[in-house]
């Protein structure tokens, strides 16, 4: 470990100042970015419910999308597939999965059996890939989700209570919600 007591302060205060500088200006980036991906969301949000003559036909676009029939149920066989689905908010795009989690099991089998050695192994791990990806990628988007809506479920309530006490209709308190939040 280098001794840092013989740095002089004159050189140390500078680098100590330039690292946070350089922290701050990360994070004022950070925020800006963030900011504009919220804001993309909301208007594309806007823009999906403007295609539509009626409230209902938008549902029904967004169902299908979601792997749901048109009255909301399931549409897929397996059950517990469908409803990660539907809880991740994913477009449901099975050919794009499947080539995506056959690409990656296909690399993670060809440098299994490049670097460590045996066809038998580094098959079993690309089929494990290819059929273990998908799900573990949308328990992972399910559950940031989740977390997101459930730190911004206060907020919503507060909104909705707010917009009700000043006489809207309740339409009116859940549309101010599905515009003004992320």
């Amino acid at each position: 470990m280098p001794d840092i007591t013989n740095i002089s302060l004159t050189v140390l205060i500078p680098v100590i100042m330039a690292i946070g500088a350089v922290f701050l200006a990360i994070q004022s980036v950070m925020g800006l970015v963030t900011e504009a991906q919220t804001r993309r969301v909301v208007n594309k949000r806007l823009q999906f419910k403007e295609r539509f003559e009626t409230t209902s036909e938008a549902m029904v676009e967004l169902r299908k999308s979601r792997g749901l029939d048109k009255n909301g149920n399931l549409a897929m066989p397996l059950r517990w597939f469908n409803q990660l689905v539907v809880r991740s908010g994913l477009k449901f795009q099975p050919l794009r999965w499947f080539g995506m989690s056959a690409g990656a099991g296909l690399v993670a089998g060809l440098a299994y059996w490049r670097f460590v050695g045996g066809p038998g192994p580094a098959v079993g791990i690309a089929a494990l890939i290819l059929v273990l990806g998908p799900i573990v990628w949308l328990k992972m988007v399910a559950g940031r989700r989740m977390k997101k809506m459930s730190e911004q479920l206060p907020d919503a309530l507060q909104i909705v209570c707010r917009s009700l006490e000043a006489g809207h209709p309740v339409a009116t308190a859940v549309s101010l919600v599905a515009r003004e939040m992320p």
